[in-house]
Parts: C-alpha cells; sequence; structure tokens
C-alpha cells in the first residue's frame, strides 16, 4: 500500500555550508567572490557568474528535515547547484574544492540520521585529480554516491578521457546521479530568449548524456552499474527510435551489444517531465521500477503548487503498489545497493595507476 510521507528523492541540492557563510559575508570562498552589491547576491568566478539567493541555502540540516518532512520526503540525496560543478578550475584548484565539497557533505550524511545522502562532487576535467578525489570520497569520507554533470566543458560523457573516470567510480560499486550542466549547455547560443535556456536546454542535455553513455560501452562493461538521470532523461525516452534506427543501418552499431532501446531500462529516471502524459510514457519505456521522486529542492523546478510527492500519488494510471515503488522504494535500492557494493568491494579504493590509457590526460 502506497504510504505518503516516507518518499526518497534524489535530486535535490545543496550549499556547501563554508561557501553559504562566505557569500553571506561577501568574502571569496575557492575561485568564488561574492558580489552582494545586486538585488540577489550572485557569485563571480572569471567570466561566469550565477545568483545566490540566501533564503534557498539551506544549510541547516534540522530546519531542511522539517522542511523536507513537511513535503513528505524522508530521505533525500542531495548534490551541489550546478553552476558550482568547477569543471573549468584547474586541476589542483578543482581537488582541492571538490575535497572541501565532498567534506562537508560527508558531514551533513553523517549528522543526518539518516535524511540526508551527500552526491559528492569529482573534477572530471583530470584524470588523475578525479581518481584521487574518488579514493577520498568512498574510503575516507564514507560517500557512495557522486553527481555528475551532463558534460565536462563541452567534452560529452562518451569522450574517452570523462569515460575513463566513470568507469572507476562505477568498478567502486558507487551510484552515479545526473544533472544538466548550465555554462556549457547544447545550443545555448539559441536558447537565450524564453527561459529556453531551461526549458529546452535542461531536456536536450539530459538526453545527449544518456545516449553518449549508451554510445560509451560503459553499460556493456558494467550492466549492474547505478546511473540515475534527473528532468526524465530528457528528450530520450521519446526520441530513441531515431537512435535505433541509424543503428539498424549501421551507424556505428558495432559500438554496442544491443540496440539502443534496449539500453533505456540500465538507467534510473526522475519524475520531473511536468506533464502526465510524459509521464505515462517514460514508465511504459522504462518501466514502474525505473522511475524515482526528484523535486530539485530548493530550487523552482519541482512540480507546481503540490509537489513531485503528490504528483505521483494523484496518477490515475498507477497503482498503489507502483506509486509507494516511485515515490520509496526505487530510490532506497538505488542507494542502498550502492552503499551496499561500495562497502563490499573492499575500502573502496581506485587506482590511479595503471586505470586505463586515460591517466594522466587532462580535458581542456
Amino acid at each position: 500500500m502506497h504510504r505518503p510521507g516516507q518518499a526518497v528523492d534524489l535530486h535535490s541540492h545543496w550549499w556547501p555550508r563554508e561557501f553559504a557563510t562566505a557569500v553571506r559575508a561577501g568574502r571569496r570562498w575557492h575561485a568564488w567572490d561574492s558580489d552582494l552589491t545586486a538585488a540577489t547576491p550572485r557569485i563571480v568566478a572569471g567570466d561566469r557568474d550565477a545568483p545566490a539567493p540566501v533564503d534557498l541555502f539551506r544549510t541547516d540540516l534540522t530546519e531542511r528535515r522539517e522542511r523536507r518532512a513537511a513535503e513528505g520526503i524522508v530521505r533525500e540525496a542531495a548534490m551541489v547547484p550546478v553552476f558550482l560543478w568547477g569543471y573549468e578550475l584547474p586541476a589542483a584548484e578543482a581537488e582541492a574544492y571538490c575535497r572541501d565539497v565532498n567534506a562537508d557533505l560527508a558531514d551533513a550524511q553523517a549528522a543526518s540520521g539518516g535524511s540526508f545522502t551527500g552526491l559528492g562532487l569529482l573534477p572530471l576535467q583530470d584524470h588523475d585529480a578525479a581518481l584521487r578525489v574518488l579514493d577520498h570520497a568512498v574510503k575516507d569520507l564514507g560517500l557512495y554516491a557522486f553527481s555528475i554533470g551532463t558534460n565536462v566543458e563541452d567534452a560529452n560523457l562518451d569522450d574517452p578521457k570523462v569515460v575513463g573516470i566513470l568507469e572507476q567510480v562505477l568498478a567502486a560499486g558507487a551510484a552515479i546521479v545526473i544533472h544538466a550542466n548550465w555554462y556549457t549547455r547544447a545550443g545555448r547560443e539559441r536558447t537565450c530568449r524564453h527561459m529556453f535556456d531551461n526549458s529546452v536546454g535542461v531536456p536536450l542535455e539530459a538526453g545527449l548524456a544518456l545516449a553518449s553513455l549508451i554510445y560509451s560501452g560503459l553499460l556493456d562493461r558494467y550492466p549492474q552499474a547505478r546511473i540515475c538521470c534527473s528532468h526524465g532523461g530528457g528528450w530520450l525516452p521519446y526520441g530513441i527510435g531515431r537512435l535505433n534506427l541509424r543503428y539498424l543501418q549501421g551507424r556505428d552499431s558495432g559500438l554496442l551489444a544491443e540496440a539502443p532501446d534496449r539500453y533505456l531500462r540500465r538507467f534510473h529516471y526522475d519524475c520531473l517531465v511536468h506533464d502526465e502524459r510524459a509521464l505515462r510514457l517514460l514508465v511504459e519505456r522504462v518501466g514502474t521500477d525505473r522511475v524515482v521522486i526528484g523535486t530539485d529542492h530548493p530550487y523552482g523546478g519541482d512540480i507546481p503548487e503540490i509537489g513531485a510527492v503528490r504528483w505521483i500519488a494523484e496518477q490515475p494510471f498507477l497503482t498503489s503498489r507502483e506509486k509507494d515503488m516511485v515515490v520509496r522504494e526505487n530510490a532506497a535500492a538505488f542507494l542502498d545497493g550502492a552503499r551496499s557494493s561500495v562497502a563490499g568491494s573492499g575500502d573502496g579504493r581506485t587506482s590511479v595507476a595503471g586505470s586505463g590509457d586515460a591517466g594522466g590526460s587532462t580535458l581542456g
């Protein structure tokens, strides 16, 4: 029977607490300067800037847990906001930044009483730095899931330099949650008006990321990989037929063990598609057991007025059992499975040396 108030959220955001403190004080933190002169505080790093609304930081765990409980959420997996990936930073600076972010996430995870899972951050622009951060995160900090962008400074997720890192994440048993990039989204030159950067750019990025992972070969080498994509996988569940068409015509078909549509069920997908018919299609394509709650908390991507948990609970095409799977069971199994896999892999440590041809490579 569906149990309201027991939801697990695989898509929320968290400001590192030292970062939040620095913004409030107008101080620098790592590469980011704080600008308090605007109506909404902003952070600036080089030629990139982003809003930093202090009312959305939500870094007090007790207050956050109460807010989440009011939404029906008892457990969440949280990543830093997407404009804080830091993929543009030099390798050494990015490594130090990711270590500090992960330490904060791990501290929140340990102090939360089970209500908070930190989605660690990796410097994907540099292979060796990423593996050092991964080693430290899983062995010393107790993290077992990581957030990644849909591209790394315009390199798709099938780029060999990126694949070499993701392979080690999966080899460690850790889970991956994918979220659309902001600064380097596809089509950014043509999505500058009407909020197309978000409404068009996000699903465009999500679908491209999953298509890239399918063709990367990772899913053939790691068939039990735990990978979740935010925003319902973007256009891919709808447009998978075109990938199948080119596969059947022999376009790069030698890269895959089976047709592209057979890989759809290898991923998990959050429910943030904002349309009942799109949700129906997603469930028909991938199965109820592959769909999870996502809320975008504390930002504005949740289902308006009622929230994702209630939206799923009100779907007439889902049975009570299926609602319970989407709201709670699927995400809990995703996270708990990763935690067990990391624990079962020994110390969870990967090896920088001898871990593939991408060793020592830096994107850019």
